[in-house]
Parts: C-alpha cells; structure tokens; sequence
C-alpha cells in the first residue's frame, strides 16, 4: 500500500491545506471538520419507494440496498398482497440510509393528497414511483402532490429486463429498439395523463449498471444535499467502475476532514512505532471504506447470492485490501510499521517544507499526515480491490467484463511495494492544492473546516423514495441499489401483487445513513397523489424513482407533478428490462437493440401521451446495472443530488462497472484530502518503531470505509457471491493487493507502514515541506497530514484495482 501516492500527489493536497490556513486557524478549521465529520455519521437517507403492487418494488427496494430477494432481511418479493403499509428497509451496511416500501396506488379509492399523509411523506427524503408497464393516472396525481410537498420523486420503469427477454421471441428482436420503444410507450402514457416533460428512467432490479439506472443514480446525487448525497453514494451497490469512482471520491474528501480531525487530538503514541496517529479514527474508517466498497462478509455474500457465485470466489479478488472485520488495531499497526518507513517520512519530510507553519504543533500535523497518507493509500487498495470483486462477479456474465490479470494474491508483504507508485510530480500536484488552501487561511481553519465536513459525510443521509405499480421491480430496484440479492436477509421483499399500502424503509447493509424506501404502489383507482405524499412523509426522501415494469400510467404522471410542485425530484425508470429482453431472444430474428428501443419507444410514448413533452426514460436490469441505463440513471442521480448527498450515493451504489469503481475512488479521494487534514490537527502520535507519526485510528477507519465502499467486506463480498452465483471464495481470491475491510486493523496498519514508508513517505515529506513551508512549523501534524495522505491514497489505489477483480471475476462465465 502507498505505491500510488507521489510527492505531486501530496503537493496537491497539502495545497489544499495550505489555503485553507492562509484564511483560518488549525483550530478552526479542524472543528469545522469535526462538525462535518458528525453531520456524515449522522446524516440519514430515507428513500421512498412506491408504485402498483406487481411492479418490482420489493426488488427494487433490496437492489438499492445491494441485496437479493430471497435473503434475510431483503423486502418480500413475489407475494400476491398488497403492502397496506409503509416498510421500511435499512441498508444491510449502513442503517441510516433506509429505502421505504410505501402501500400500492392502484386502488380505485386511491387518493393521492391523502395517500401521502398516510405513509408520513416528510419522513423520506425523496420517492422513487415504480411501475412494470406503464405510468397511470394515480401516479401522475401523486407525484403533483408530491411536487406540492416541496418533494422530489423519480418515475422508474422497473422489470424491463423482463420486457427484454420476453422481446427476444419476436422475429428481428433489437434490444436498443425495443428499450426505446419502452420509454417511448411509458413517456406518452404519462403525457397522455397530462405529464408534459416525463423523465423516465428504466432500470433492471438485477443489473444496475443496466439501462437508465446510472443515469438515475447521476440524477439523484444532484438532486440531494451534500449529506443526502453522500449517504447515498456510500450505499449504492457497486455495479459498476463508475460507481466505484464515485466513492472513492466521496472517500477522499472524507479523508481530508478526517485528517485534519486527527490533528487537535493529541499525540497519541501507537506502541512500536515512532509515530503518532488516531489508531482509532484509522481503524473505524478503513473499516468505514471497505464497507462502502463491500469489503465486508454481509456485503460479498450478498453479491454472491446476486452473482449466484460462491463468496470464496468473489473474496479471492480481494488481493491488496483487507474484508471489514480484519481491520483491527493490530492490522493498522502492522500497517504503519510496514508502510510508514518508506513512504510517510518522505511526505512528513516534504509536509513541513511546503507548509512551515505546521512545525509548530509536530504532533498534530504528524497526525494529519499519517492518517491522510494511510487512509488515501488504503482508499486506493480498498477501490481496486472493489474493482477486482466487481469484475469477478461478473464473470461469464457478460462477455465484456474482463478480470484484469493478477500475479500475487493479497498478503500483508504484499504491501511492501505499495509507496513506489508515487511519484515526486504527482505529490508536487497533490501539494498545490494545500498551498493554494493555505495561502488565504491557517492550517488551523482549513483542520476545523475538513473536520466539520467529515462529521456532515459521516452523518448525512440519503434517503431515497422509490414508488411504482406493483410487480414493476421497484423491491428488486431497492435491493440492487442496496446492493443486495431479492432474498438475503434484509432485502425488500419482491414478488409481491397486491398494492403496497404503507411505505417500505430499507437501509443499506454497509451504509446504513443511506435508506431506500419502497412507497406504497400508485396503481389503485382511488389514488391521489396530494394525500400520498403526506402518507408517505414526502419531506424525509431526497428524491423519488418512479419505477415501472411494463408501461406508466396517469398515477405515475400526477405522482410526478405533486413531486415536482413540492420541489422534489423524481425519475422515470423501466425495470425488468433484462426479463424483456430474455423473452425476446425466444422469438425469431431477434435484435437486442431494436427490443430495447422498442421498450424505451412504449415508455416514451405513453409519457408523450400523458403530457410529458421532454420524456426521459431509464430502462433498467436488476440484475446487471452496468447494461442499459443504468449508468445514464446513475449519473443523473448524481448531477442531481447536492456533494454530500452524492456522496453518500456514490459511497453506497454497487460496483456494477468500472465506471461505479472509477467515481468511488474519486470520492474517496477528495475524502483522503479530508481525513489528511484533520489528522494534523490530532496532534503528533508516535508509532512505536517508526521515525514517523501519524493517526493509525484514522487510517484504520478509512482503510475499513474504503474497503466497504469498494465491496471488499465480508458482507458485500458474500452478497456479491449470491447475486453472482459463484463462490465467495472465488470472488475473494481476485483481491490480490488490499485486505478485507475486516483485516484492516491497527497491526496492519502499522505493519503496512514499516514496509512502506522508508522509501516513500520519507521523500514525500521533505518534498512537503519545501513545497508548503508552514507544515514545518506543525512538525507532528505535518507528519501526520503526509503519512495519512500518502498511505490512505496507495491504500485507495489497491482497494479499487481489487474491486474492479472481484467484479470481473464476478461476471466471468
């Protein structure tokens, strides 16, 4: 671990800092981190889900958490009654995002103004309105009630994996054709119902990263506020590369705040290291990372259950990070002692030369440096890993996905080589960034401020509503946005026929601040959608997915426009793609892409019809979010949703493709920033052994996050596993270079030091600090801030080159 981080790398960051100190004080920059800090741990996401009942809510509500139907725990699928009241689901990883499966709509009493206050509307933070064939009146009626209610909504057109299949019977059967021809068909549905600019997204509960879900996924990151989004990016399953990336960049900027909390703590000596670091806060946030990256055992069985592959399968990608539960104190000592003498030095040394001032309080920057150099090079590790058990589940899956080669299989001395990846220019651009921050301010504000901002990622919720008829897949949806399988333990349940009457609340299994709630279904006759939003507290969702499995109908249009009056969100999403699609190839001369445009053209037409000018459809497969759109869904969701609400999207969506893994390192790396920060202000924390100080504590827990946000956890890895269908053990055998987010402890830690640092962090640190003077004059912080920064990067840089295995092993045939 380290090898990815080079002094322009730490130049960049340290930039960052410096900026930040030109303007403020270490103090105060570090409470604003540590307020930051608390608002993300407490944040909560409460994501409404509703639509008629048959419509896939249940699944859809187990897919946002990342889980299968059948688990334990997943919401109940493939029942025949209605939901008469709202459920809610937890993440299986992170409670506090929890995804609410709301009662049916499609009653012929069903009143919409009423419907709302019955299923406490302002408890979520927006609502997704699920159908399986089409937007009805109902859920046009609600989603103006919803919009009046200041709440956002998504109209979501579940199970088009199955209009897919069932469109592969028919002769000259084109995929493209027939999603278009979906959402054409739901778009004029919902303008024939008086909906004028649909924006429908069609989605698979089985593959995320499949038709219009990525897109969704973009438009509710943007839709939230930077804790909602946070919350949500930390929860998504990880289904795709991009989701990955996503997370590693909501990681990184949690490393920042983290680092510079670190700073004010106080020298905390880490027995057999001379350095000085939180243990804690390492520990508590590698094990945080590798939750977000599913790098904990709930997480890859849960892909095992989805992949159908065995956890040990989806574990053996797991080479450079460890799972959740092996990130202990002891594995981040091992951790500093390994690594902290060839790179932490260096950028300890490279600290104080570009930030004098930081000499100052050696134990604080000592502290920053460390923890930010061990969480960043940990993030790196934790999200390539993720990368690797995203590839592995994927696996014999879809022809494309391919397990990026591996020589070794993880090992503690697998960390060794980890700081060589860092060059001297790519420190000098990390290092810019903190001189720029401290030209304005003092080292102590830009701590405070990085502290307050990891308390608002650690604290922030997403809460996603997700609505539609029932049958749609909206539970499917919930579930594989969660990350799950429709039958673990604590999915939504799928299945089911009947109207749901009360709203579903599913956390995700890793982060549990991102929630998924699954609404009650919009299909009945009596629905009206100012009542529904009420019943279904519209003002706790940040927004709304508006699922549909065959077509939409006038309910998902008024749903939307209630959504829209009350400033909500909401998208159109066409599930069960991927069941189309699988019913299609029976027929003669079939073409996936003219089934697919087929599907999209019946969504868009419907929509058309309903009164949606504009109709914007995303169609979907639960079980492969990286076909279709999934990956346009996602990235509305996240131009929609506010930093820390996208965040928490990102950190939390499954590693489906390269993409998803590519947008969670980023967010993990602006998280590293973070985490390096407000290690300076814990003070100088010798690390027994070592010439070198640092928070292990926060490189323990950062280490852990990314390893979760990434996947690479015993929980993510095994639900991995059973979406996949192949073993764990064949999933973890592609994590070559980071450990589970469960090996991930302060031995590790300070072992990864000892072998890394001497030829790393030591030229980081002088190069530091002639880049940024000041650090100088925070001898300890500046230590800090460049060995956290140095470590948590390579780490990231591991844990994503193992997350992008584990899925290509997971989609291998």
């Amino acid at each position: 671990m380290g090898s990815a981080i080079s002094q322009t790398i730490i130049r960049d960051e340290l930039e960052k800092l410096k900026e930040a100190l030109d303007n403020n004080n270490l103090s105060d920059v570090t409470e604003q981190s540590r307020i930051n800090l608390n608002l993300l741990k407490n944040t909560t996401l409460d994501i409404a889900i509703t639509g008629a009942s048959g419509t896939g809510k249940s699944s859809f509500v187990n897919a946002l958490r990342g889980m299968t139907d059948y688990e334990e725990g997943a919401a109940e699928t493939g029942g025949t009654q209605t939901t008469v009241k709202a459920k809610g689901y937890p993440h299986p990883t992170f409670p506090k995002v929890t995804i609410w499966d709301l009662p049916g709509i499609e009653t012929p009493d069903f009143e919409p103004d009423k419907y709302l206050k019955k299923v406490n509307f302002r408890q979520y933070d927006f609502f997704i309105i699920v159908a399986s064939n089409r937007f009805t009146t109902n859920d046009v009626l609600l989603a103006h009630e919803i919009l009046k209610m200041k709440k956002k909504f998504y109209y979501v057109r579940t199970n088009v994996d199955v209009s897919i299949r069932s469109e592969r019977r028919k002769p000259n059967f084109n995929e493209e054709k027939t999603l278009m021809k979906i959402r054409k068909y739901c778009c004029a549905g919902l303008i024939k119902v008086g909906e004028y600019n649909p924006k429908v997204f069609l989605t698979s509960r089985w593959d995320l990263n499949l038709y219009d879900f990525p897109l969704l996924r973009e438009t509710l990151e943007n839709d939230l506020d930077d804790l909602k989004r946070y919350a949500l990016i930390t929860t998504m399953p990880n289904f795709s590369r991009e989701i990955l990336r996503k997370k590693k960049v909501v990681m990184e900027a949690l490393i920042w705040q983290l680092s510079l909390v670190s700073c004010v703590i106080g020298t905390i000596p880490v027995p057999g290291l001379s350095l000085v670091c939180d243990l804690g806060i390492l520990v508590e946030t590698m094990r945080d990372f590798c939750k977000v990256f599913g790098l904990d055992d709930e997480s890859l069985k849960r892909l095992a259950d989805r992949t159908g592959k065995p956890v040990p399968v989806l574990r053996s990608a797991i080479k450079k990070s460890r799972m959740a539960n092996h990130v202990t104190p002891d594995f981040v000592k091992g951790l500093l002692s390994k690594s902290i003498v060839c790179g932490a030095m260096m950028a300890v040394e490279f600290v104080f030369g570009f930030i004098p001032g930081l000499g100052s309080v050696f134990g604080g920057i000592s502290s920053f440096a460390t923890t930010f150099y061990m969480l960043k090079s940990f993030l790196n590790d934790v999200v390539e890993d993720a990368e690797d058990v995203l590839a592995k589940a994927a696996e014999n899956l879809e022809s494309r996905y391919k397990q990026r080669p591996r020589t070794s299989i993880w090992r503690p001395d697998s960390y060794t080589t980890m700081a060589f990846a860092f060059t001297k220019e790519a420190i000098r651009k990390e290092f810019e960034k903190l001189k720029n921050d401290l030209e304005n301010r003092n080292l102590e504000d830009a701590i405070q401020q990085s502290e307050k901002y990891l308390d608002l990622v650690k604290n922030s919720t997403l809460d996603i509503a997700i609505t539609g008829d029932t049958g749609a897949g909206k539970s499917s949806l919930v579930n594989a946005l969660r990350g799950m399988t429709d039958s673990e333990e604590g999915a939504a349940e799928t299945g089911e026929t009947q109207t749901t009457m009360e709203r579903m609340k599913y956390s995700h299994p890793s982060f549990p601040n991102v929630t998924i709630w699954d609404l009650p279904g919009i299909g009945t006759t009596d629905f009206e959608p100012k009542d529904y939003l009420k019943k279904v507290h519209f003002k706790e969702y940040d927004f709304f997915v508006i699922v549909a499995s065959n077509r939409f109908t006038t309910n998902d249009v008024l749903l939307a426009r209630e959504i829209l009056k009350m400033k909500k969100k909401f998208y159109y999403v066409r599930t069960k793609v991927d069941v189309s699609i699988d019913s299609e190839r029976r027929k003669p001369n079939f073409c996936k892409a003219k089934c697919l445009d087929k599907i999209r053209e019946y969504c868009c037409d419907n929509l058309a019809k309903a009164g949606e000018s504009n109709p914007l459809v995303f169609l979907i497969s639960r079980w492969d979010l990286d076909i279709y759109d999934f990956p346009r869904l996602q990235m509305t969701l996240e131009n929609d949703l506010d930093d820390l609400k996208k965040y928490a999207l990102i950190a939390s969506m499954p590693a489906f493709s390269r993409e998803v893994l590519e947008k969670k390192k980023a967010a993990m790396e602006s998280l590293i920033w973070k985490v390096s920060l407000v290690s300076c202000g814990i003070g100088a924390i010798p690390v027994p052994g070592l010439s070198l100080v640092c928070d292990i504590g926060i490189l323990v827990a950062t280490m852990r996050y990314f390893c979760k946000v990434f996947g690479l956890d015993e929980d993510s890895l095994c639900r991995l596993a059973s979406r996949v269908g192949k073993p764990l053990s064949m999933l973890r055998s592609a994590i070559k270079k980071s450990p589970m987010a469960s090996q991930v402890t302060t031995e590790f830690v300070i072992d990864l030091l000892t072998k890394s640092l001497l030829c790393g962090t030591m030229m980081a640190v002088e190069f530091a600090l002639d880049f940024v003077p000041v650090l100088g004059s925070l001898t300890g912080g500046g230590l800090s801030f460049v060995t956290t920064f140095y470590i948590l990067k390579s780490f990231l840089h591991d844990v994503e080159e193992d997350a992008e295995n584990v899925r290509a092993k997971a989609v291998e045939s």
